[in-house]
């Protein structure tokens, strides 16, 4: 008979539906892919809205963390990773109905790894090089020191994570290599697209520009 669709849990740190920013976008057409070809159960920290006519089974594993909860315990491990981090979240994930878990960003790992499964890590960035560019564009002083602190617990942090992931899926070759410095075993590139379906092409308008948004938010 025909075998049993493999069961991946799909570990976003937040619901992917709206698409307002380029993680959640990113978020949402792997798990577009996923499900298409996987038994897939996505879980968030947050709201999991209705999917509408996505076709995905998205559940809430309980609110994110507090702000003040996550800076009160964030002093060996990094603000991000608390923040999306809970005990309802690792509650969840000790189940361990899966054959393997995507984990949407490194912050995601810890969790992920509770299944006792395979973990395929989707690397939307190097996090290390995000907090680092956060400290060179700051000016204050004292808030300067804070990220910098930030950024060396990002990364050990992910210097002790990245090798535990049975693949890593990296947006472009220059990310993918700055992920196998860090230990990852295996990587793929998964390149960032335009869904051509929802926005389709058209010839620019004479003297049109070329836009760069660095951020959604």
């Amino acid at each position: 008979g025909q075998s049993a669709a493999m069961k991946v849990l799909f570990l976003a740190d937040s619901s992917p539906i709206p698409p307002t920013t380029g993680g959640r976008e990113r978020d949402l057409h792997l798990a577009r892919a996923l499900a298409a070809a996987m038994d897939l159960e996505l879980v968030t920290l947050g709201p999991a809205p209705p999917s509408g006519g996505e076709g995905l089974e998205m559940v809430s594993a309980g609110p994110s963390p507090s702000r003040a909860r996550s800076l009160a315990t964030s002093l060996r491990v990094p603000y991000q990773v608390r923040r999306h981090t809970s005990r309802a979240l690792r509650r969840y994930v000790d189940r361990g109905t899966w054959n393997s878990v995507h984990a949407s960003h490194a912050f995601t790992v810890p969790s992920a790894l509770r299944a006792g499964v395979p973990v395929v890590m989707d690397a939307h960035n190097l996090e290390t090089e995000v907090a680092r560019a956060a400290v060179n564009m700051e000016s204050g002083a004292l808030r300067r020191s804070r990220l910098r602190w930030e950024a060396r617990k990002m990364d050990r942090f992910e210097r002790g994570v990245i090798p535990r992931a049975a693949v890593v899926t990296a947006t472009s070759d220059e990310d993918a290599d700055a992920m196998r410095a860090y230990g990852a075993r295996e990587i793929v590139v998964v390149a960032n697209g335009v869904d051509c379906a929802a926005i389709p092409y058209r010839l620019p308008p004479s003297g049109a520009g070329v836009v760069f948004v660095g951020s959604y938010d």
